[in-house]
């Protein structure tokens, strides 16, 4: 129930923070981190901040990683306020 809730706040936040791609560089970087094994856009699998940043730094380079995972942890933290956990 907790790995879920967390699963689903962090997959918010990260593709929330990723919309400034517009709807088709999101769907690519998403496919992209998917085939690195980085990300899932299924319920089923553990998300990990740390797999993700990784695949991030992969793709772009360690400062767009760390300046995209910075904004995700900023609305990770929001959704977590706003859902009382």
């Amino acid at each position: 129930m907790v790995r879920a809730q967390y699963n689903k706040i962090l997959r918010e936040a990260f593709e929330s923070s990723i919309e400034v791609l517009g709807y088709s560089g999101k769907t690519l970087l998403i496919e992209d981190l998917e085939n690195i094994g980085a990300y899932s856009k299924y319920d089923d699998r553990y998300l990990s901040l740390w797999e993700i940043g990784n695949g991030l730094k992969h793709l772009f380079g360690e400062e767009i990683a760390q300046m995209i995972m910075e904004h995700v942890m900023i609305r990770m933290d929001k959704l977590y306020s706003l859902q009382g956990v």
